[in-house]
Parts: structure tokens; sequence; C-alpha cells
């Protein structure tokens, strides 16, 4: 899948985020470069959500994946107990 969509991947990393926290709000490239990540959720709860300015998403830990721009102002919640 990841070579049919034209994606280069140049490396891979797993984040974990204690309950009740949060990324700062940032971007991890400029506004005018392409810019996307790969997102897997593996464990999650409903309290957790990736924001944007102006959207808020809950990614389930379902084996879906999400294509999120990151060349925009963004974080990660974990509103949960977990």
């Amino acid at each position: 899948f990841i070579r049919e969509s034209n994606l280069n991947p140049s490396r891979a990393r797993i984040i974990c985020l204690s309950a009740n926290s949060s990324s700062m709000w940032h971007r991890d490239a400029p506004t005018d470069t392409y810019a996307v990540r790969l997102h897997i959720p593996i464990f999650t709860n409903e309290h957790c959500f990736f924001e944007t300015e102006s959207e808020r998403d809950h990614m389930p830990a379902d084996g879906s994946c999400y294509f999120v721009h990151v060349n925009r102002i963004h974080r990660v919640v974990n509103g949960g107990d977990r």
C-alpha cells in the first residue's frame, strides 16, 4: 500500500502519550512544503484525538491508517485515564 501510494518512508517511530497529557501545538514542516505522516493507532481510547486549528478527530485502533498533513499546526491529546 505504501509503495502503491508513491510514498517513500524515511523513518518510523512509536509514541506513547501518557494519560491526561498532550503534545505541544506544532508543525513539522513549512506550510509551503508537502508533508504527511501515516498514523496507525495501536492502542487508544475514546478520549484520544488528533487536533488541528479547525478539526478534532479520534483515530480508533481498529487496523485503519490515516494520512495526516503535518505542515499544518496540530497536536495530539490523550484525555483518557491510561
